[in-house]
């Protein structure tokens, strides 16, 4: 886990940045994509937002 800046217009908002490795198990693969389908579905002032997901690999 890394936090990072997310740059929007004239906004900056602090982002934690979650990476799953290539070599992840199919398992937690899946468990990886569930979870944050379920982070962008919600909103609650109590939950982190998901903005996104980016899937490309970086070698």
């Amino acid at each position: 886990i890394c936090q990072g800046i997310l740059q929007i217009n004239q906004s900056s908002i602090p982002v934690t940045i979650r990476r799953l490795l290539s070599n992840a198990s199919v398992q937690s693969r899946i468990s990886f994509y569930n979870e944050i389908s379920l982070l962008t579905s919600l909103c609650h002032p109590n939950m982190i937002h998901a903005y996104g997901l980016c899937s490309i690999v970086i070698l």
